[in-house]
C-alpha cells in the first residue's frame, strides 16, 4: 500500500483568514524547495556542567585537583605577589579602611592570560571599592570602575589600550579628597572627579589572567610611609575546591595546592600529618553509586618521608561504609593507584573520601571514578546519551561558544591523566579535558550526526599570535582527517583511533563582533586559505549576525563571501515574543538571501548555530516550533540550525532554556527538545505548495518524503483557544486520491507557564491518537498553545491490493 503521511505542527499565518474560516490546501505534486536534515542539528558547548559533571560521566568533581579558592590563589613568592588562576574576579585587600588620601605605587607584570591588572584602591570593605582596570574588557580598554555594595559602574570614558604579556609596568594612583589620578609608566590615564568612596583600604585583582606584583607602597600625599612591601597573604587549610576536609581520629594535618611537580596540570593537592594516629585527607559529596554496579577509579600519588597508608572510601549518605581499598606501598615518583567498587546498595548522595593514616607528606592528582555502565558508552552517562540519541541529530556543534573562544584542542587529547585543565571561565570553572577531540567525534559516530568543529582564532590574544592559531587549527585539521602516515594522523593513531574522521564542517571561531567585521573577514580569509589548502574538500562556516543585525552579514558576505560556506547566525528570543519571534527572524533570512543572490558566493548558505527561546516553559516548544517552520520556508538558503542550550544541569545559575535538564540523578525534557524530537521524527527533503487562509496565532509548512509516499504539513497554535482549520489534500492528477484515516501527535494544549521538572518530567509530552473517516477535505481543531503532527494514509489506488 502507498502512503501519505501529513504532518502538522504550530507556526504564524500565510495569509490573513476572511471571516474568520481556518482553511488550507496541500499540493503533493507541487515541491517548491529541498529541506537539508542539518536543521535539526544540535550544539554541544561545555556549559554550566553540561559536559564536565554531565554528559562525560566522570564522577569525581575537580579530578586534578585545580580548581581555586575563592577570590584566587595569590601566594608570595619572595618580594613578588603572584595570583596563579585564570578565574574571573580574584581580589585580595590589605591596608587601612580608614585611610583617606594617599598615593599607591607598585609594579605589575602578566604571566598570562586575556585581560590585565585590577588595582584596588579606596576600599571600604569587599563590596565597596574602586578599581583601575587596565587591559580589561577582553585587554582592549583602560578604565575606572566603581563598586558599591557589589555592583559595578564605569567612571568616566574607557581609553583604548592593552597589556603585554611578560613585561613590567609601573603603576602609581593618587587619590585626594574626590580627585582620582592614575599613572601607567610615567603616563597619565586616570584623571577623573569621583566621590563616591573617599575612604578605604587598597588591594590588588585579576580577571582571566595571571599576575604578579612587586614594590608595593603606600605613602601620604607628603610622602610620609603608611604601607610597604608585599601583604600576609594568609591561607589556613588550602584546598583545591570542590573538594572538603576529613578527619577521624586524633593528630593533626596540613594542607596545601602546590604547584611543584603536578601530574598534569599546574597544582596537586598536598597533605601532611604531623602524627600517626586518626585519618586525614579529603571527601566529597554528592556521588550516585546505583546497587550491583559496578565502579572503577584510581588515584595519582606521590610520597615524601612518609610511614603510613592510604585508605579510599565510599559511604553512603548516613556514613554507611559502600566499599573501601587500602594502599601501603608508596613511591616518591607520581604511580597511579586503581580502585574498584560495587556498592551493596543504591545511595543518591554517597561520598568519596581520600584519607592518609601516619606521619609525613602525601601528595594526591587525578582522582577518577566512572560506572562501568558508561565505560561500555565510551565514557558518557547513559540516560544523558539515549536523551540525545533519540532526537537523531544530524550535525552537533562543539566546542562552543565562549568555550571555544579560549580552547587549545592539544590540552584535551592522549591519556586521561595527562590532559591539562582548562579555565571554563565564563561557564563556571575549570574542564578537566576529559571529552575532547577523540571523544566529541566518538559521540558523533554513536547518535549518527557529523561533527562542527568550532576553531579558536586567537580573537582574544595578542594579534601577533595570528600565525601560531593558523597553524594550530591546521594541525587540528590534520590531527582529524590526515592519514596515518602524516605527523598529527600518525599522532591520532596512537591515540587509538588510526582511521581518518573525515570531519567535514569547520567554523572559524564564535561570536566575533567585538573585532568588527572588517578585522574579522581578514582572519577568515587567512583561515579560510589555510584550512582549504591542508583539505579542499571540507566546508566552512563564518560568524553571522547577533540577533537581527543585518549589517554585519552584509559585511560579511561583501568582504569575504568566497572564502567560506555558511553564514552562522545567532539569536536568543525573549520569552515574551514567542509568537511573534519567529516571523521577525524569517525576515532576516529573506533579506540575508537577498544580498547573498547578488554576491560573489551566491552558493552561501545560512547556518543558525545558536537559537532558542529563554525559558523552559510551554513558550520555548511553541517558539522551536514556529522558527523551524520559518527555516524550513526559508530552505533554500537555511540549511543548518544548531539550538542552545543542549544540555544544562538544574543548579547551573542562570541560562535556564535547555532541551535535556539534569540532575546527577535523572533527567526531564523541556518543551523544545519535545517539540523539535517530533519534528525531527517527521522530517522529509521536499518542501510542497501550501495554501492558506490562517489567523495569525497558526503557521504551516508542507513537506513530502524523498519516496513521495508521504506529506508532512507542520502548524503551530499560539492562540489560547483551539483553532479548527478546513484541510483539503489536493488530489489533482490522481496523486492523493481517497484520504482515509490517520494519525496525530501534538505537544501543548497547556498554561502558557507548564514546564517539566525532575519532579514532574512528563507534564509536557508528546501525545498520539488514530485518525479514522477521512476523506480529501475534513477540518481538524488544533488545540491551544501547541505544535501538532497530523499523519494521514492515503488509500490504495483502486484494483492494487
Amino acid at each position: 500500500m502507498y502512503y501519505l503521511l501529513l504532518a502538522v505542527v504550530w507556526g504564524w499565518s500565510l495569509t490573513g483568514s476572511p471571516g474568520g474560516s481556518a482553511r488550507l490546501t496541500i499540493y503533493p505534486g507541487e515541491v517548491e524547495g529541498h529541506i537539508e536534515v542539518n536543521l535539526y542539528g544540535h550544539f554541544l558547548e561545555h556549559i554550566y556542567s553540561s559536559v564536565v559533571d554531565g554528559l562525560w560521566a566522570e564522577q569525581v568533581r575537580g579530578r586534578s585537583f585545580e580548581e581555586p579558592l575563592p577570590g584566587g590563589n595569590w601566594q608570595r613568592e619572595d618580594e613578588t605577589v603572584v595570583q596563579t588562576t585564570l578565574q574571573e574576579d580574584c581580589q585580595t585587600f590589605f591596608g587601612d579602611p580608614q585611610w583617606t588620601d594617599y598615593e599607591y605605587t607598585l609594579e605589575a607584570r602578566k604571566d598570562e592570560g586575556w585581560e590585565g591588572f585590577l588595582i584596588i584602591f579606596r576600599a571600604e570593605d569587599e563590596n565597596n571599592f574602586y578599581w583601575w582596570n587596565l587591559g580589561g574588557w577582553g585587554n582592549r580598554w583602560h578604565g575606572l570602575e566603581c563598586e558599591v555594595n557589589g555592583r559595578r559602574h564605569l567612571v568616566g570614558k574607557r581609553l583604548p589600550g592593552r597589556i603585554e604579556t611578560g613585561r613590567w609596568y609601573r603603576l602609581r594612583l593618587r587619590v585626594e579628597g574626590d580627585h582620582l589620578q592614575g599613572w601607567l609608566n610615567n603616563q597619565l590615564l586616570l584623571d577623573v572627579r569621583e566621590g563616591t568612596h573617599l575612604r578605604g583600604q587598597v588591594g590588588l585583582g585579576t580577571w582571566r589572567t595571571q599576575a604578579r606584583y612587586r614594590n608595593l607602597r603606600v605613602t601620604t600625599l607628603s610622602g610620609e610611609v603608611l604601607y610597604q612591601g608585599p601583604p600576609d597573604l594568609p591561607r589556613a587549610d588550602a584546598i583545591a575546591g570542590l573538594w572538603e576536609p576529613f578527619h577521624e581520629g586524633e593528630g593533626t594535618v596540613q594542607y596545601a595546592l602546590d604547584r611543584e611537580n603536578p601530574l598534569n596540570s599546574k597544582v596537586s593537592q598536598r597533605i601532611t600529618l604531623s602524627a600517626p594516629a586518626g585519618w586525614h585527607g579529603l571527601q566529597q559529596g554528592r556521588f550516585y553509586l546505583r546497587q550491583g554496579e559496578t565502579y572503577r577509579g584510581s588515584v595519582w600519588m606521590r610520597v615524601r618521608d612518609f610511614a603510613g597508608q592510604v585508605r579510599v572510601q565510599l559511604r553512603g549518605q548516613e556514613g554507611t561504609l559502600l566499599g573501601e581499598q587500602k594502599f601501603v606501598n608508596f613511591s616518591p615518583e607520581w604511580k597511579e593507584y586503581a580502585f574498584t567498587f560495587t556498592p551493596p546498595r543504591t545511595d543518591v548522595q554517597a561520598r568519596l573520601i581520600l584519607a592518609a593514616q601516619g606521619k609525613g607528606t602525601v601528595w594526591f592528582d587525578q582522582c577518577s571514578l566512572m560506572s562501568d555502565s558508561a565505560r561500555a558508552n565510551g565514557g558518557f552517562r547513559p540516560d544523558l546519551l539515549e536523551a540525545i540519541r533519540a532526537l537523531q541529530p544530524p550535525v552537533i556543534r562543539w566546542p562552543g561558544g565562549c568555550f571555544a573562544e579560549f580552547y587549545h584542542w592539544q590540552t584535551s587529547i592522549g591519556p586521561q591523566h595527562q590532559r591539562q585543565t582548562f579555565p571554563n571561565i565564563p561557564w563556571g570553572g575549570l574542564d578537566h579535558g576529559g571529552l575532547g577531540t577523540d571523544e566529541f567525534l566518538s559521540l558523533c559516530r554513536a547518535v549518527g550526526a557529523e561533527p562542527l568543529i568550532v576553531i579558536n582564532a586567537g580573537t582574544h590574544d595578542d594579534p601577533a599570535k595570528l600565525e601560531a592559531y593558523v597553524q594550530e587549527a591546521v594541525n587540528w585539521l590534520e590531527y582529524c582527517n590526515g592519514p596515518p602516515d602524516t605527523p598529527l594522523g600518525r599522532l591520532r593513531a596512537q591515540n587509538g583511533h588510526p582511521e581518518p574522521y573525515g570531519v567535514k564542517y569547520w567554523e572559524i571561531d564564535n561570536e566575533t563582533w567585538f573585532l568588527g567585521a572588517e578585522e574579522y573577514a581578514r582572519r577568515v580569509r587567512i583561515f579560510s586559505t589555510a584550512l582549504r589548502a591542508k583539505d579542499p574538500t571540507i566546508k566552512i562556516l563564518a560568524c553571522g549576525s547577533a540577533g537581527f543585525n543585518f549589517q554585519w552579514n552584509r559585511e560579511m558576505v561583501d568582504q569575504a563571501a568566497e572564502y567560506f560556506d555558511y553564514l552562522s547566525i545567532h539569536h536568543y528570543e525573549s520569552p515574551a515574543n514567542f509568537a511573534t519571534g519567529p516571523r521577525r527572524y524569517e525576515q532576516l533570512f529573506v533579506r540575508t538571501y537577498e544580498h547573498i543572490r547578488q554576491s560573489r558566493n551566491p552558493n552561501l548558505k545560512i547556518a543558525v548555530t545558536e537559537w532558542n527561546c529563554q525559558c523552559i516553559n510551554l513558550r520555548t516548544g511553541l517558539y522551536a516550533g514556529g522558527l523551524l517552520n520559518a527555516m524550513e520556508r526559508q530552505s533554500q538558503v537555511v540549511t543548518m540550525a544548531n539550538p542552545a542550550l543542549f544540555l544544562r544541569n538544574v543548579d547551573a545559575p542562570a541560562w535556564n532554556n535547555a532541551f535535556i535538564n539534569f540532575n546527577h540523578v535523572a533527567w526531564f525534557p523541556a518543551p523544545n527538545y519535545l517539540v523539535e524530537k517530533m519534528y525531527r521524527d517527521h522530517y522529509a527533503p521536499h518542501r510542497l505548495r501550501l495554501e492558506a487562509a490562517l489567523p495569525d496565532t497558526l503557521s504551516a509548512v508542507a513537506t513530502k518524503s524523498a519516496d513521495g509516499n508521504t506529506v508532512y504539513l507542520k502548524v503551530v497554535n499560539t492562540a489560547p483557544e483551539p483553532v479548527e482549520v478546513q484541510i483539503t489534500v489536493d488530489s489533482a492528477g490522481g496523486t492523493f486520491p481517497r484520504v482515509e484515516e490517520g494519525e496525530v501527535a501534538w505537544v501543548g494544549g497547556l498554561d502558557l507557564d507548564a514546564e517539566n521538572s525532575l519532579e514532574a518530567p512528563h507534564r509536557i509530552r508528546e501525545q498520539r491518537q488514530r485518525l479514522t473517516s477521512l476523506g480529501p477535505t475534513f477540518t481538524y481543531t488544533f488545540p491551544r498553545y501547541s505544535a501538532t503532527v497530523l499523519t494521514l494514509r492515503r488509500a490504495a489506488p483502486v484494483g492494487s491490493r
